[in-house]
C-alpha cells in the first residue's frame, strides 16, 4: 500500500516537473522569437530607403481579330458597293456620250438654226467660192466695172456675179461685154446694201445660194 502511494507520488512529481520544464522551454522559445523580431525591426529601420521603381508600361493589345464570318460579310458588302459605283460611272459616261452625240450637228441633214451659225456658214461658203476674176477699175459716171478674167469659159454675157471682199459679198454686177481675158459689167444698184462701194482688187465669184 505504501509502495503504491510512493509510486503514485513519484509519477505526479515527474508530471509536474515535465509541465514546468515544458513551460520553461516555451518561454525561452518565445523570448528568442521576440528577440529575433526586435533585431529584424532594428535592421529594417537602419536600412536605407528603398526606391520603388515604376512598373513597366504594357503595350496595348492588338485589336481583336474580326471573326471570319463577319470579315466575309464585310468583303461581300465592299464588293457590292464597288460594283454599284462602277455601274453608276459607266451609266454616267454613256449618258454624257449620248448627249454629246445628240447635240453634234449632222453635216448632211442638220442646218444651222441660229443667226450667228447661219452667218458663219455663209461666210465660209463665200470664202470657198471659186474665183472667176478681179475688178480692174470702176467708172462711177457710167456705173461700169472693168474686170480681168481668171477662169476662161466660166463667165457669160448676161450673167450676174458677186463682188467678194474678204468673206462677204458687197454687191453684184451684170456682165455686159466680154473680151479675151477681160470683161465689163454694170453694177446692180439694189444689191449694195451698205452703199455702192466697188474697189480695185475686189474678187468676182458666183454667189453661193
Amino acid at each position: 500500500m505504501d509502495t503504491m502511494k510512493v509510486l503514485l507520488g513519484a509519477t505526479i512529481g515527474l508530471l509536474v516537473a515535465f509541465v514546468v520544464l515544458a513551460f520553461t522551454n516555451l518561454d525561452k522559445e518565445r523570448s528568442a522569437e521576440l528577440e529575433e523580431l526586435r533585431l529584424q525591426n532594428a535592421q529594417l529601420k537602419a536600412a536605407p530607403a528603398v526606391v520603388v521603381q515604376p512598373l513597366p508600361t504594357v503595350a496595348p493589345q492588338a485589336a481583336a481579330k474580326v471573326p471570319a464570318e463577319t470579315q466575309k460579310e464585310l468583303d461581300r458588302l465592299k464588293a457590292e458597293l464597288q460594283a454599284a459605283n462602277d455601274e453608276a460611272l459607266r451609266r454616267a459616261e454613256a449618258a454624257a456620250k449620248l448627249a454629246a452625240e445628240s447635240q453634234a450637228p449632222d453635216p448632211v441633214l442638220d442646218e444651222p438654226t441660229t443667226l450667228p451659225a447661219k452667218m458663219e456658214k455663209r461666210a465660209l461658203a463665200v470664202q470657198n467660192a471659186l474665183l472667176l476674176g478681179t475688178v480692174s477699175s470702176y467708172n462711177e459716171d457710167f456705173n461700169l466695172v472693168s474686170f480681168s478674167i481668171t477662169r476662161e469659159g466660166m463667165i457669160d454675157r448676161g450673167m450676174t456675179i458677186g463682188i467678194r471682199r474678204n468673206t462677204g459679198i458687197v454687191g453684184r454686177i451684170k456682165v455686159t461685154d466680154l473680151e479675151a481675158g477681160s470683161g465689163i459689167g454694170e453694177a446692180v444698184i439694189g444689191t449694195f446694201l451698205g452703199g455702192l462701194d466697188i474697189q480695185v482688187g475686189d474678187e468676182l465669184i458666183i454667189p453661193p445660194l
